[in-house]
Parts: C-alpha cells; sequence; structure tokens
C-alpha cells in the first residue's frame, strides 16, 4: 500500500508554529498552500481520545523503541515517536493555527500493551503475530457511538489550553467510500466538528462531491484507494481555506 511519510518538523527562521493533526489530506492540502514561513509540527496518529488520555496521565504515554520491531511498515516509526509528545503542552505564544484533519478517529486503531499504555496504527502497518497478541492487546477504532462525547472534551481542552486559537479542520470525502461503517463514522465527525463550531474559531471544511474523485497521480495499485484523491479535491479545500483569510 501507498505510504507517503510527511512527518516534518521544518526548520525554518519563523518562531511561529502550525500545530498540525492530520495524514495525507491535511499534509497534501497544506504542500499545496504553500506557507513556508511557519514550522510544521505534526501529531500524524494521535487520536482525540489518545490525546485526552496522556494529558491526564503520562503513564499512558507510548512507547516508541518497543513498537518498532512489531511494525511491518517501517515508515510510520516517525508517527509513533510523536505520540510521546503531549499534543496540549505547546507554547501558545507560538501557535499560528492548528490545523487537522479527521483520519485518525476514521481509521486508526489503538493497541493497548499490558503495562498499560498505547500506541495508534492501521492494522496493515503491524506484525499481528503470536508475539504482538502476547504482549498488546487490540482496542480497536473509537467507538462511534463515542465520537461526539470525545469531541467535545477535545475542543473544550483544547480552548482551555490554547485560548482563540484557529482550527482548521479537514474532513475526509467519502464519496469514494462504500463501506456503511466507515459513512457512519465520517458524518459522526462532521456533526462533532459543526457543533464545536457553534463554540468555537473552528472551520470545518468538507468539498462538494463533484470535486472529489479517485487520485490520478499515484500508481494503478493505490489508484482507486477511496482516500487518495485528485488533485482537484486538494485544491478545492485549498481554494475554501484561502477563503477564511486566516494564514
Amino acid at each position: 500500500m501507498f505510504k507517503r511519510l510527511i512527518y516534518k518538523l521544518l526548520t525554518k527562521n519563523s518562531n511561529k508554529i502550525i500545530l498540525a493533526r492530520s495524514a495525507c489530506l491535511g499534509n497534501f492540502v497544506w504542500e499545496r498552500l504553500k506557507q513556508q514561513d511557519y514550522n510544521y509540527i505534526n501529531h500524524q496518529k494521535s487520536r482525540i481520545d489518545y490525546i485526552l488520555a496522556l494529558a491526564k496521565n503520562k503513564n499512558k504515554v507510548c512507547k516508541p523503541e518497543m513498537v518498532k520491531n512489531f511494525l511491518s511498515n517501517k515508515e510510520i516509526y516517525g508517527f509513533v515517536q510523536m505520540q510521546k509528545r503531549d499534543f496540549l503542552k505547546y507554547d501558545k505564544k507560538r501557535i499560528k493555527l492548528i490545523f487537522m484533519d479527521s483520519y485518525s478517529e476514521l481509521t486508526d486503531q489503538l493497541f493497548e500493551h499490558k503495562q498499560g499504555w498505547s500506541f495508534l496504527a492501521n492494522y496493515g502497518d503491524i506484525l499481528d503475530d503470536e508475539n504482538f497478541k502476547n504482549n498488546f492487546i487490540s482496542k480497536g477504532l473509537l467507538p462511534v457511538e463515542q465520537i461526539g462525547a470525545y469531541y467535545a472534551e477535545f475542543f473544550n481542552n483544547l480552548f482551555r489550553v490554547y485560548h482563540n486559537i484557529a482550527v482548521i479542520f479537514l474532513h475526509y470525502p467519502t464519496k469514494l467510500e462504500t463501506r456503511e461503517k466507515f459513512l457512519e463514522r465520517a458524518q459522526a465527525i462532521i456533526k462533532s466538528a459543526d457543533l464545536a463550531a457553534e463554540k468555537y474559531p473552528v472551520y470545518s471544511i468538507t468539498v462538494e462531491d463533484e470535486f472529489v474523485d479517485y487520485a490520478e497521480w499515484t500508481d494503478e495499485e493505490n489508484r482507486k484507494l477511496p482516500y487518495h484523491y485528485h488533485t482537484k479535491t486538494y485544491e478545492r479545500f485549498v481554494e475554501k481555506i484561502k477563503n477564511l483569510d486566516l494564514i
């Protein structure tokens, strides 16, 4: 499966940070925004329930060195390393913007070590053998019925810490998705982000189906994946973000 490592800590002259929690959608859109004056710090696979758990109990922090040998896809090791860092502990004076997409709550799985700490990945990223099962318990997706409550708690905590810093939240289009459980999850995430937008400076962004199509830029094997998109899809997100006049 096509993987692209976009884990970056850009070292520009600017002190300003874009604090991100984005997968391919957010990362591809950010690249197209051509904002080179900010440090882009990305917690790509930090699901919101994990962020909240880590803020409450440091014993829950991921131990990447104990995860590495269980990864079938070593490209994601940088994402696992970022799970050691607390998303709610950055210097708010340096943060220009919080930039998120919906992928982690949509598809990331949580695996809990028998010592009580956890990490996040997709099933395809791990060696799901007996050794793994002897050390980790699969907790699966964030239960769909809990998505609303976790988003409400997450945004309450986020704005308590970072005050009125704007959040751009991109939703993965589901036009190409056929699996009912992911369609249901996507709708629950949209509803939760839209509710947060009524209370906080959260900009919940979707794109119209007419702009959504399969990726034309990747190989044949990956061209029909539901979460890789045509260039016009990313450009539509870019257009909507520029219209916000936040950056």
